[in-house]
C-alpha cells in the first residue's frame, strides 16, 4: 500500500494537483493514535532553541554544532513509539547515520525534499524516499514540534544520529525514484 501511495502523490506533485490527495492522507494520519501524540508535544525550552538553530541554520552546521544538537535530542528528546512510520527524502542512498536527520510523518514532505535533488525536473538524478519504521527495540530519541509556526506545517520528526537503516523493501516507483522500505534502529 505505501508504494501506491508514494507513486501517487509523487504523481500528483508533478502535475501540481496534489492538494486533495494530501488532504486525504492528512486526514488519516491524524486517526493515526501515534502520530496524535506527537502532535502534542511541547519539547523542553532548551531543545526548541537547539531545533530552532538547526532549522534556520543547518547548511552552516559544523560537526560540533551537530553533536550538540545530538546531544539535545538524546538529553530531552522523546521516544519514538513502536510502529511509527517516518518518511524521508533525498538525492542519496541513506546509510548509518552520523548526525541527526530529519523525516516528516507526512509523505508528501518527503517526496517534495527528494524532487528537491532533482531541482523540480522529471528526470534526472535518482531520488529515495525512505518509509521508516520504528521498532519496538529502536529506543530511538527524537525532537519533534509541529505547533511551530515556520516549520510546523512540516511536520518534522528530528532523529538522533547513530541509526541504521535495515532495508527491507526497494522499488523503483517511477524512472529513477525510488521507494525504499526500512527498519531503523539504534546502531
Amino acid at each position: 500500500m505505501k508504494t501506491e501511495v508514494i507513486r501517487n502523490l509523487y504523481i500528483e506533485q508533478l502535475k501540481g494537483n496534489n492538494v486533495r490527495l494530501e488532504r486525504y492522507y492528512e486526514h488519516q494520519l491524524n486517526l493515526c493514535p501515534n502520530i496524535n501524540k506527537l502532535g502534542l508535544v511541547d519539547p523542553y525550552v532548551s531543545l526548541r532553541s537547539a531545533y530552532m538553530d538547526y532549522r534556520d541554520n543547518y547548511r552552516n552546521y559544523s560537526t560540533d554544532d551537530f553533536d550538540n544538537l545530538n546531544k539535545e535530542i538524546m538529553g530531552r528528546g522523546i521516544e519514538l513509539q513502536k510502529d511509527t512510520v517516518l518518511f524521508h527524502g533525498r538525492g542519496n542512498e541513506l546509510g548509518e547515520t552520523v548526525r541527526p536527520i530529519s523525516s516528516s510523518i507526512h509523505p508528501s514532505i518527503a517526496i517534495w525534499h527528494a524532487r528537491k535533488h532533482r531541482n523540480f525536473e522529471l528526470a534526472g538524478q535518482p531520488v529515495f524516499i525512505y518509509a521508516l519504521n520504528a521498532t519496538k527495540e529502536s529506543m530511538l530519541k527524537v525532537c519533534v514540534d509541529f505547533s511551530d509556526i515556520k516549520f510546523g506545517h512540516e511536520y518534522e520528526v528530528l532523529l538522533q544520529s547513530g541509526i541504521v537503516i535495515k532495508e527491507l523493501n526497494r522499488k523503483q516507483i517511477l524512472d529513477g525514484v525510488f521507494l525504499i522500505e526500512a527498519n531503523i534502529e539504534i546502531a
